[in-house]
Order: C-alpha cells, then sequence, then structure tokens
C-alpha cells in the first residue's frame, strides 16, 4: 500500500494506492484516518481491490462521524462490495479507447470469436477458461461489453490487452458467487450427520468446500457443526479461484438482507452487529475455517480430506473438465471419505 495525505482548505484528502490488509498497512491507514471530525474528509482508493475487515468498519465509522465525507472508489469490484454493505460511494467513470465502434447492439461473440478471446486470455493473463460452458462464456462476456459501453469486438480485445482492470472486471464475471446462507439445508443437514458418525471413529477431520463463493455456504456449514458441538473437532478449508472473493470471504461481512434471509433465527447468536446494516460472523466460528485461493482448472491436490463439497461449479464446466475435477477430488479423499457434487453426496468408489 502507498497512502498520501494532505490538508487543503480544511479539507483532508487521502489517496491510497494497493490493497489493504497486512497489520501494517491497516495500522498505517487507521492512524492517517485518526483526525478532527470538523474537517471534511475525502479519500480515494485508485487500484486497491482488497480490503480487511478492520479498514471497512473504520469506513463505515468515518462516514457516521463525519459531517462532510466522500469516499471515491475506482475499481469496480470493490466498489460494488462497499455499497453492497451501505457504504456511500462517489461514482467515478472509466474513460475507454477513442477507436469507432459501430451502432449496433452488443452480441454474444459466435464460435470462433470465443476461441479467440479465451486464447488471448490465457496467453496474457495465464487464465484458462476454455473448458467452461461456452453458453456461459459469452453471455458473460457480453455482461462485460454492456457495461463497459464496448459494442465492437476488435476494440474490446484491444483495451482487454491494454487494462488491467478490464481483465479483472472479465474475470470477475466468470466467477460464480451466487449463494446465501443456508441456501440447502438438507444437504447441510447430511454433512453433519456424515461428521457426527465419523468422528465417532476417529478424532478430527478435515472438511473442503471446493468454490466457496462469498462465504456464506462455509459459515452455514461451520455454524450447523458447531450446534452440534462438532466444529471442535473440524478443520474446514475453503477455497475460490478468485482472490477478492476469497478476502470478502475472510471477512464475514455481510447486509442485513443476507442476515434476514435466515429462517432459523437460532443461528442469529453467530452474527454481531457491527453497525446497522453491517454483520460480522463470529471469530470462534472463523478460526475453524481456512480460505485459500485455489483453482479447479489448472491446481492439484493439497491435502486429504474425509468430506468433500462442491455446489454450483460442474455445471458450468464441459465434460472433459467435469472429469479432471472429479479426478482431482477422488485423489483428494481420504479412504472412505465422501463426496457431495451438486447436492448429491457419492462414495470415492462411485466414480
Amino acid at each position: 500500500m502507498h497512502l498520501v495525505s494532505y490538508n487543503q482548505n480544511n479539507k483532508q484528502n487521502i489517496f491510497i494506492e494497493g490493497d489493504i490488509i497486512s497489520s501494517d498497512d491497516i495500522s498505517s491507514f487507521q492512524n492517517t484516518t485518526n483526525l478532527n471530525e470538523n474537517l471534511s474528509l475525502e479519500i480515494t482508493f485508485i487500484d486497491g481491490i482488497n480490503l480487511s475487515s478492520e479498514v471497512i468498519l473504520r469506513l463505515i465509522k468515518l462516514q457516521n462521524d463525519f459531517v462532510e465525507f466522500e469516499l471515491y472508489v475506482l475499481k469496480q469490484f470493490l466498489r460494488h462490495y462497499l455499497l453492497r454493505l451501505g457504504i456511500n460511494i462517489k461514482y467515478n467513470h472509466k474513460e475507454l479507447s477513442n477507436l469507432s465502434q459501430s451502432d449496433e447492439e452488443t452480441r454474444l461473440l459466435n464460435g470462433n470469436e470465443l476461441d479467440e478471446l479465451l486464447e488471448l486470455v490465457k496467453n496474457y493473463y495465464e487464465y484458462d477458461f476454455n473448458h467452461y460452458q461456452r453458453a456461459t462464456i459469452a453471455r458473460r462476456v457480453k455482461n462485460t461489453m454492456i457495461k463497459n459501453s464496448i459494442k465492437n469486438f476488435e476494440l474490446f480485445k484491444i483495451e482487454l490487452i491494454k487494462s488491467n482492470e478490464l481483465f479483472y472486471e472479465l474475470f470477475l464475471d466468470f466467477s460464480i458467487n451466487v449463494t446465501k446462507f443456508f441456501r440447502t439445508p438438507k444437504l447441510f443437514e447430511d454433512i453433519v450427520s456424515i461428521a457426527k458418525q465419523k468422528l465417532e471413529k476417529q478424532l478430527h477431520l478435515k472438511i473442503w468446500i471446493a468454490g466457496c463463493a462469498s462465504g456464506e455456504e462455509v459459515y452455514s456449514i461451520a455454524m450447523m457443526l458447531d450446534t452440534y458441538n462438532l466444529l471442535g473437532n473440524i478443520q474446514i478449508y475453503a477455497t475460490d479461484f478468485n482472490p477478492s472473493i476469497i478476502r470478502v470471504s475472510k471477512n464475514g461481512l455481510y447486509d442485513t438482507k443476507s442476515i434476514e434471509n435466515i429462517e432459523d433465527k437460532k443461528y442469529l447468536k453467530y452474527f454481531e452487529q457491527k453497525d446497522k446494516n453491517i454483520y460480522q460472523i463470529d471469530n470462534n466460528i472463523k478460526e475453524h475455517i481456512l480460505f485459500y485461493e485455489h483453482n479447479l482448472v489448472s491446481d492439484g491436490v493439497f491435502n486429504k480430506f474425509d468430506i468433500i463439497l462442491c455446489q454450483n461449479v460442474l455445471i458450468y464446466f464441459d465434460k472433459e473438465l467435469q472429469e479432471k475435477t472429479k479426478e482431482l477430488f477422488n485423489s483428494s479423499l481420504e479412504i472412505d471419505g465422501v463426496i457431495f457434487l451438486d447436492r448429491y453426496g457419492e462414495n470415492k468408489n462411485e466414480f
């Protein structure tokens, strides 16, 4: 992180480059924003995407305490994340290339254009999406083009090469982040039941949740295990290929709407209200979860697990990648381990 702060006309201006995750950077940010509340305060995040929960909660306090507070966030992912948590943000418009575009509406790319685009992404950014379902990829490319007011495929390729930010927007659109708390309670109950049976025969369990998205599913399972006094003997590993969504999961911050959708109110004890619109997962739950960046397409076995869960991910892969991913799960499973794929539990030998 690089931070610049200066006062001009009784207005404190703070410009921040980079993410704020490390303890030193968090401390520096907190010290710099420890200001007289009668001042006007303006903070600009230039290129940062990942913020720790401490920084986010500090921004909420600044917004509540300062009479005049303005926050500018240039990166779309961080802007949407903070807005969802109730933090007010000023909008900065991004200018595109001057290359002329036709008046036709943005269309879905054809097969050859998709092949060309995915090879470009693989060669320039070393992410391989060639075995994702083409219809899904085409829709998400179109979505990224529309959000950036790009109608011309040639222009999109040029901008994609020139702009890391545009690639990251596309990357985030390719990520699958549709989830909510207790989305599939019957499945989670089955996982708890199997964990209980296994802990009658062994002292400790390891659970891998692949494609964890923003963490709601992971925390739901952890809370359910805790209500049965099982969590103390379990380590959960939660992975996703998107490093920014991993940071969101680690933060464990959720808005009021997310919490209101929890039907069984006994789980509300695991949330601490930080502000009128923000709740944070209890640290006693978080300490049993390790969040990691892991790509099912390119990364291999990193541990052995008693239970593996992967929901709403394989449906976006083609048949070849589905089989490759199943082989990875197979190789990552302990003897007599259990795998749950898209709401179905299967024993290792059934693959």
